[in-house]
């Protein structure tokens, strides 16, 4: 993982390529094993697994369609999009699947416009030399794509609706904390995700807690974490409580 520091309206963090995830033993009904790779659930690579990802035999990763997955957390997945000069737009369809989405902190860098798209305010000498746009031949042609609504989520529809036909790559936004500015995580994609049905029936495990999750398609969803004090999935395996050592 290469870290680089940039001032840019405030502290900007930027970081490029990298896998950093947490290594937790899998349950015994879903398969969170590829390689020397373990995933915490409900993340996996077997049938069981509610979040199942494809296990690449070919350098033991996980995968979502074509894309890296880099890293998982209690409310998102992350996924490497590298740049890419001819990658159409459909091409991204595994992304927007029905338990995963792409929340508006993400901004998409769009190709072969016909029309200006609603950009992100990241200056085009900055992306040129962030991400080496000149290799394609078209460092002015690159456009961002950002969604100024109240919709919390991208859909296809807007990709398709951006009027470009190629995607050359990402920006995943984030914060970094009060007053410590915004993280950008160039050739990246941020997905949120979520369990299928809401907190009534009480689906999270001892000491864990339920959160209701907004859906693209309205439906209900959940994720579950566990209580302060206390480590494990928070969904078939109870949270047991922390041992501090004195």
């Amino acid at each position: 993982m290469v870290m680089i520091s940039h001032k840019l309206m405030s502290l900007i963090l930027i970081i490029i390529g990298g896998t950093f995830f947490r290594r937790v033993s899998s349950s015994e009904t879903c398969n969170g094993i590829c390689g020397r790779l373990t995933l915490p659930y409900p993340f996996g690579f077997s049938p069981a697994c509610p979040i199942r990802f494809h296990c690449s035999e070919v350098d033991q990763a996980a995968k979502i369609g074509g894309f890296s997955v880099q890293n998982v957390t209690e409310n998102s997945i992350l996924v490497g999009l590298p740049h890419n000069c001819s990658r159409k737009i459909e091409d991204m369809t595994p992304l927007f699947a029905s338990q995963n989405f792409a929340p508006t902190e993400n901004s998409f860098l769009m190709d072969k416009c016909m029309y200006k798209t609603n950009g992100c305010s990241i200056n085009q000498g900055f992306l040129e030399n962030t991400l080496k746009l000149q290799s394609c031949g078209s460092a002015g042609n690159i456009s961002c794509f950002s969604l100024y609504t109240n919709s919390k989520f991208f859909s296809m529809k807007d990709l398709r609706n951006s009027s470009c036909s190629l995607l050359f790559s990402s920006i995943a936004f984030g914060s970094v904390g009060v007053n410590a500015g915004v993280a950008l995580e160039f050739e990246r994609v941020q997905l949120g995700w979520w369990l299928k049905g809401d907190c009534k029936n009480k689906p999270c495990a001892e000491n864990a807690n339920c959160t209701q999750v907004d859906t693209p398609d309205g439906n209900a969803g959940h994720r579950c974490s566990c209580i302060e004090g206390y480590h494990g999935d928070g969904y078939i395996n109870p949270c047991l409580r922390l041992k501090v050592r004195g």
